[in-house]
């Protein structure tokens, strides 16, 4: 009797450790799946998410800076699109999206740069264009690139029967690309301190466009 006591008792002792394990494996997996402690479902679906870098689109080629992460673009009408991190994990990330809508298409240069400054509202009520920072260049490829930055309470269009929404302390950051095939157009918002950190890495960017081969 004393021998199939102990023999009962091992084979307890066992269940338990397998019981052990395999609960700890299931947990393993589901820290796993969810992008492990500390991290949202979102994050998760994020990382997931993660695509190739677009560098090239629709006869245009740039360069994409190291920080920027690429996402998959959020609408059909956005070329590439792009993820502007925030060095305080609390503040909402910048994102910087190319459009192109075909070869002369999207209208002309000065209706999208107001168009764009219409979305920021001021405090002050004065109005937007009057206050954004405006400058056209060419770049060493011999495209003409005009640039709008600007402040405000971001007031995106919306499409849809949605009501608007605000972002306050918000900042712009775009371009339109004129040339041969074109135009495109960079359009980068966010929260103004993120912007504000990428705006050498966005400057350097516009001005590596050139025509793809």
């Amino acid at each position: 009797m004393r021998v199939r006591g102990i023999g009962w008792g091992i084979v307890l002792l066992l269940a338990m450790a397998w019981g052990g394990c395999t609960s700890s494996n299931t947990e393993e997996i589901g820290e796993e799946r969810t992008g492990g402690e500390g991290t949202s479902e979102t994050e998760a679906t994020t990382q997931e998410a993660a695509v190739e870098p677009i560098t090239s689109a629709h006869g245009l080629a740039w360069d994409v800076p190291d920080r920027f992460r690429p996402v998959t673009p959020s609408s059909s009408m956005r070329v590439a699109e792009y993820e502007l991190p925030a060095e305080d994990p609390d503040v909402k990330p910048a994102e910087l999206a190319l459009f192109f809508f075909g070869p002369g298409i999207g209208g002309g240069t000065q209706a999208n740069l107001e168009r764009w400054a219409a979305q920021f509202r001021q405090p002050d009520g004065s109005d937007a264009m009057e206050r954004a920072t405006l400058e056209t260049f060419t770049t060493d490829s011999g495209l003409e690139v005009s640039t709008i930055a600007l402040t405000g309470i971001y007031e995106p269009s919306t499409m849809s029967s949605a009501p608007s929404f605000d972002h306050p302390g918000w900042a712009l950051y775009g371009a339109v690309v004129e040339g041969e095939g074109g135009p495109w157009f960079f359009k980068a918002v966010g929260p103004e301190a993120v912007i504000e950190a990428h705006r050498g890495a966005l400057e350097g960017l516009y001005r590596s466009v050139r025509l793809s081969s």
